[in-house]
């Protein structure tokens, strides 16, 4: 049982839980009832780190972006979800671990309405398509497809279609395993409909690994489906700014003040989302 006196850091495998053959490890970052009058409960996030499919940048996309959220009043699970397999494997540990922290929102004191995720890079593509992708991939792993669908999404700097000059289609490449047949089924913007989640979503315009117009391309779906939003695409700043603090970075890293200015995306982003409820 988690003690909410203290904030709590809790490592829990999922393959015991939903019998699995491979270990899937979630990090739950929970606050501490610091609002002991009221004990109110907490937004919950799932953090869906980026790596191109071929790795899960954790280091950096994961617990530093928990922390950020920590202080703006969420409770964290960052997901360790299996890299250079195609779909539907990450898509599917994404609804595991959805349907984990949904079915204990009591326990980890977070909403009933269900967790929201956040993405970054590949992971944003991961976290972009999964939640249209939601209702198939619940059937395969048997789950009630209502559970597992994100109450809101974050993206940051996110892959969404590999139709411009940057690194995106290799990333597409390995969720779609090359195959021509399906690989429209992952350029994310043309499966927006009414039905997907508020969003906000966040690139920059210096950024040379994954062009902002990828955020450009989604931002025109969504508002076409009267999808409920909000963008930011910042002046400067490399790829990978995650949190875009000192937490992500050496304080002798030359391009620094190109990025800390880009944190307030961070306070926009929780802004957003707990002005959904208003």
């Amino acid at each position: 049982m988690i003690d909410f006196r203290k904030l709590e850091h809790k490592q829990i495998n999922l393959k015991s839980i939903y019998k699995l053959d491979y270990d899937l490890i979630l990090d739950a970052y929970i606050l501490g009832d610091y609002n002991w009058i009221n004990n109110e409960k907490h937004e919950g996030l799932l953090i869906i780190p980026g790596g191109g499919y071929q790795e899960v940048c954790s280091n950096r996309e994961g617990e530093p972006l928990a922390i950020s959220f920590l202080a703006q009043g969420f409770n964290c699970f960052v997901l360790e979800y299996r890299p250079k397999m195609p779909y539907p494997n990450p898509h599917i540990d994404v609804c595991y671990a959805l349907h984990f922290i949904n079915t204990h929102t009591k326990e980890f004191n977070i909403f009933d309405h269900g967790a929201n995720i956040i993405g970054f890079s590949a992971g944003g593509h991961l976290a972009a398509s999964f939640s249209y992708l939601y209702k198939d991939v619940a059937k395969l792993t048997n789950i009630c497809e209502t559970i597992v669908k994100p109450h809101a999404v974050i993206l940051g700097y996110p892959v969404i279609t590999d139709e411009f000059e940057d690194d995106s289609f290799r990333t597409i490449g390995v969720i779609s395993s090359n195959d021509k047949r399906i690989k429209d089924l992952f350029i994310c913007y043309k499966h927006v409909t009414a039905d997907f989640p508020p969003t906000y979503i966040w690139s920059t315009y210096a950024d040379e690994l994954i062009s902002y117009k990828n955020t450009e391309s989604f931002v025109k779906s969504l508002e076409k489906n009267n999808v409920i939003h909000q963008s930011h695409i910042f002046e400067t700043g490399e790829h990978g700014g995650a949190s875009c603090t000192r937490a992500c970075y050496p304080k002798d890293y030359v391009k620094i003040h190109e990025i800390l200015p880009n944190r307030i995306w961070v306070n926009e982003a929780a802004d957003f989302i707990y002005n959904l409820g208003k």
